[in-house]
């Protein structure tokens, strides 16, 4: 039998299956990484607006972090970055329970997380000019990642309004109400971005990006940009590409130009669809060609992200991640690395936006500077206080990407927070974006707050601009000294007890409390909560309530100033003592109610349960018991009103309370028998010490006879 020799196919099928294992890994994200599909395509009616377009564009945590952990910060820090122009944003944060627009669940966006989302806005507002506010809906979701930080897209779609410098190109929402002066579409946000919650975030405006975080305002900065048509409508899929809405091309693909300068829309080179798009587009060589871009970029054309493995949402929407990773540029590239911070947007990615069709100004510094005061000075604990921040533009023309942020003492109450303009957020500490300021205007942040603990308090307030400041007097400081008044009581909550109950909380209202004032009770600290400058709350204990009469309640400030306050009268009344009645398994037990305080009392129960189990049983004892539910309750009242008859009866009733538990324990029988015994034995014992005694005595006799 002949040995079969194997085909050469084999051996050319066998040698690509190992090289496909054996590939080198590649140096671009998963394409399984989070990004959400996009809904159905939606057109008006005149197909000049498409819905569900903008393809959601992520942004993803960078494994090889940069060489050096440089800061590229706002130009305040800088120093060197142009002037700002007007454009303002609207934030809507999705509520928890909400959904985002891919049908992504949200949950409540953490205050400081929009404090960094509003500085991020603030920088780009400073470069870009739009009459329009530019609307964003925000979601904080579980994204189900640890590598995508978030992503962005969703807009409606334009072309052909008033205003559009191109016919049949499709401009984002932002950008083309921009363009046309109004807002086209005042239904539809014109972005949506939704950000991983559980991703390790820094929350700071600072740029000082701890090790191992990330910073969230350099992401936000990031995704806002692809709302402004930093993306297009290139895709691949299953090997072939394609781009454009019903045959129309986003502004952005206008510019893409393959390695030999050739347009990628250029269908008579590249079929829409085919693979001829396909293979370019995974060529490592797309490049974007606008004269701004390419001049900011050293005259020399600006390299797209464009890896040999198509990569949803990444490929094509990012500047090169090895060309520009480590420059100032660096922002726009697929990936951002933790422990740094990228606040600028770099010249190259406002050249782009300005190739758009975006009004974006590179030139100009701005003259800014900040005051603050704070009245009244001196002050109280428990009355406002109010701080006044005032940021006014000295120099000679517009003013943009202020940020404000306000350092607060943790020993005050915010009361209320209002901005002339713009908008505050956070807490610790509360930062405030006023906008745009006109030459010679003034903003001011009006914040009153309540101290609650006396002392010197200091508030710190910090002004940035995105655009160069020329002006020194970017931090105000103001010192407060604050004194503790005599606080005064209007009222306690309860005002009495009855003798012998229970611990509990007293809440004592008034006025003048801080965090140091203390509930006294008879002259004697208890513990004391504080709950507003007009409610504490005290813990008084069982013992405090032993005894019927009044106790004196008062509460001490401590220093500086303070004081203890006009007492409040406690009353602690005597138990009622109920009359007739008194079946089985109720009250009745008059005088042992009034001797012990209370009918729960082990000793009046245990009388109780002899009435009911014992006396109650038989004719003589029903009879006993009516002839002292007649008599006793008169005795009873006047037993309860003197302590020393109290404490006189409960030693009497001793003796009944351990003949009762006899009863009830042995019955009556055996009961009598050993009391029978115990008398026996005591009178033996009597008469033995008598006949002991008249013994001695006779004998005393007889001597004193001899």
């Amino acid at each position: 039998m002949k040995k079969r020799i194997p085909s050469p196919i084999f051996f050319i099928l066998a040698a690509l299956v190992i090289l496909g294992f054996c590939r080198p890994a590649q140096a671009w994200p998963d394409a399984a990484l989070s990004v959400p599909a996009m809904p159905a395509l939606q057109f008006s009616l005149d197909g000049n607006t498409v819905y569900g377009a903008a393809l959601p564009i992520p942004v993803r945590l960078d494994p090889n972090p940069p060489s050096e952990t440089a800061r590229f910060l706002t130009r305040s820090m800088l120093r060197t970055e142009p002037a700002a122009l007007t454009a303002t944003f609207s934030i809507s944060y999705i509520a928890d329970g909400g959904f985002d627009l891919w049908g992504e669940p949200c949950y409540s966006f953490p205050e400081n997380a929009k404090s960094a989302f509003q500085a991020a806005a603030a920088i780009w507002g400073s470069y870009l000019d739009s009459s329009v506010p530019i609307t964003i809906r925000a979601c904080w979701a579980d994204l189900g990642s640890s590598t995508t930080l978030g992503y962005a897209g969703g807009g409606p779609l334009h072309r052909n309004f008033s205003g559009a410098p191109i016919a049949d190109t499709f401009y984002i929402g932002a950008l083309a109400n921009a363009m046309a002066g109004v807002d086209l579409d005042s239904s539809s946000a014109d972005m949506h971005i939704t950000y991983n919650g559980n991703a390790s975030w820094y929350y700071g405006t600072d740029g000082n990006t701890p090790a191992g975080q990330i910073d969230l305002m350099s992401v936000v900065l990031h995704e806002i940009a692809h709302g402004l048509n930093f993306t297009g409508s290139m895709r691949v899929v299953s090997g072939s590409g394609s781009w454009g809405y019903s045959g129309f091309p986003v502004i952005y693909d206008t510019f893409m130009r393959n390695q030999d300068g050739q347009a990628l829309i250029n269908t008579a080179l590249y079929p829409n669809p085919s693979s001829a798009l396909a293979d370019v587009l995974t060529s490592t060589n797309v490049w974007f060609h606008g004269p701004f871009a390419m001049a900011a970029n050293g005259g020399t054309r600006v390299k797209m992200y464009a890896p040999s493995t198509w990569v949803s949402g990444s490929s094509y929407s990012h500047l090169d991640y090895d060309t520009f990773r480590n420059t100032v540029n660096r922002l726009m590239v697929y990936a951002i690395s933790s422990g740094t911070a990228t606040h600028n947007p770099g010249p190259v990615t406002l050249g782009l936006l300005k190739d758009l069709g975006w009004s974006v100004t590179t030139t100009d510094s701005v003259d800014v500077s900040i005051a603050m005061t704070d009245n009244p000075d001196p002050t109280v604990t428990g009355e406002p206080l109010t701080y006044a921040v005032t940021v006014t533009n000295n120099g000679s023309g517009d003013a943009g990407g202020i940020i404000v942020s306000l350092a607060l003492p943790a020993a005050v109450i915010v009361s209320s927070i209002t901005p002339s303009q713009g908008q505050c957020s956070g807490s610790t500490p509360l930062v405030c974006t006023p906008g745009t300021l006109p030459a010679g205007e003034s903003a001011t942040l009006l914040l009153v707050v309540v101290p609650v603990t006396g002392g010197i308090l200091s508030s710190t307030a910090t002004l940035s601009t995105v655009s160069s400041n020329t002006n020194l007097n970017t931090t105000a400081t103001t010192t407060t000294s604050v004194t503790h008044p005599l606080p005064a009581i209007n009222a306690l909550n309860p005002s009495s007890k009855t003798r012998g109950g229970s611990s509990f909380t007293l809440t004592v209202t008034g006025g003048g409390f801080a965090t140091g004032s203390v509930v006294r009770w008879n002259g004697e600290n208890r513990p004391t909560t504080f709950v507003s400058p007009t409610q504490l709350s005290a813990t008084i204990d069982a013992g405090d309530i032993e005894s019927s009469g009044s106790a004196a309640v008062t509460v001490f400030n401590p220093a500086p100033g303070g004081g203890t306050s006009p007492a409040a009268e406690f009353r602690i009344t005597t138990p009622a003592i109920p009359i007739g009645g008194g079946g089985g398994g109720g009250g009745g037990c008059f005088i042992a109610t009034a001797a012990y305080g209370s009918p729960a009392q082990k000793h009046v129960m245990l009388l109780r349960t002899f009435r009911d189990q014992r006396l109650l049983t038989t004719g003589p004892g029903r009879a006993f018991v009516a002839f002292y539910y007649r008599t006793s309750p008169p005795v009873a009242r006047f037993i309860a009103g003197h302590d020393g008859l109290r404490a006189a009866t409960r030693a009497a009733l001793l003796p009944a309370v351990g003949l009762s538990g006899m009863v009830l324990a042995l019955g009556w029988t055996a009961t009598l028998l050993l009391l029978t015994i115990a008398i026996l034995m005591g009178c033996a014992l009597t008469r033995q010490v008598c006949l002991t005694w008249s013994v001695k005595r006779c004998g005393d006799q007889r001597l004193m006879r001899k």
